[in-house]
């Protein structure tokens, strides 16, 4: 499969190609951002909920500490963060895979710690480049 790279060199560029990225989401997708604290992942799905419609895309924050948070647009947006989970059975008590639905994208933060029997469609790498530029990898 080919990687598609693209070179971010703002926050708004990163925004800019989680909303493109939103275009082509169908619904029932389960998409893994993994990458280092501060490469752009919340940033994307910020620009992710802009492209799915959702009202209010600047609502949209890290959940570190809420585990998840519900968006609607045309597609409902369900944005985790396992960040501050580090034991297995606690990530695997979260049911992620009970929240994928035709009617929903599901997106997660820190997705390397998702469990291997969650079987994403979708895994994107961020890498922190500079403190402007990251690359972002699908």
């Amino acid at each position: 499969m080919d990687k598609n790279v693209i070179t971010s060199n703002s926050p708004e560029e990163t925004e800019k190609a989680g909303e493109e990225f939103a275009t082509g989401l169908e619904g029932g997708e389960l998409v893994l951002l993994v990458g280092d604290l501060g490469s752009g992942k919340t940033t994307f799905v910020r620009g992710l909920a802009r492209g799915l419609g959702v009202s209010d895309p600047g609502a949209v924050n890290s959940p570190s500490y809420v585990i998840a948070n519900e968006h609607r647009g045309r597609l409902k947006l369900v944005h985790a963060d396992l960040y501050r989970l580090d034991n297995p059975t606690d990530i695997e008590e979260l049911a992620l895979d009970e929240l994928i639905s035709p009617d929903s994208v599901v997106v997660i933060e820190w997705g390397e710690k998702s469990p291997e029997t969650l079987a994403p469609n979708i895994v994107i790498k961020f890498v922190y480049i500079n403190e402007t530029q990251r690359e972002i990898i699908k």
